[in-house]
């Protein structure tokens, strides 16, 4: 009886716990997404790093950070916390359609391994009618023809 009334208190207090990480994390990513939008990316990078350290399986953490790391231009970092975010949630298209656009700013090889990836992250957003990436697609077309031509 005493090891029941043991397991039921530690599973009581572990859910709690858990749910104020949650909270958490969710205030967290609201403040990064303010911060993001008021251009303080390295702000936004640490309050990114701070929600990972909560809740290391949720992608957003990983997105958020990637898309600050993109936007102060360091695309080689960005590109891990978009492959880390898709391996989590390998439906969400934002997460394709960043990582595609982030590899297309780098300094790579044409026909390199990266470059696939790159295009390919931006068909699979593309075919999929994702807003962000037909809009993309539409502004950089004679570059993307060059550099991914089996994606037209």
């Amino acid at each position: 009886m005493m090891r029941f009334l043991l397991l039921a208190l530690t599973a009581g207090l572990l859910s709690s716990t858990a749910g104020f990480a949650n909270e958490d994390f969710d205030q967290l990513i609201e403040n990064v997404w303010k911060q993001w939008d008021q251009e303080n990316y390295k702000e936004a990078i640490k309050l990114c790093s701070d929600a990972i350290d909560i809740e290391p399986n949720d992608p957003e953490g990983y997105y958020c950070r990637g898309t600050a790391l993109s936007e102060m231009g360091k695309p080689r970092t960005a590109y891990k916390d978009f492959t880390k975010a898709i391996e989590l949630d390998p439906d969400d298209l934002d997460y394709y359609y960043w990582r595609g656009v982030t590899i297309m700013t780098m300094t790579r090889q044409a026909k390199s391994k990266m470059q696939k990836v790159g295009c390919s992250d931006l068909k699979k957003a593309y075919s999929n009618k994702h807003d962000f990436t037909l809009e993309y697609v539409q502004e950089n077309k004679g570059f993307l023809r060059q550099e991914c031509p089996f994606l037209f």
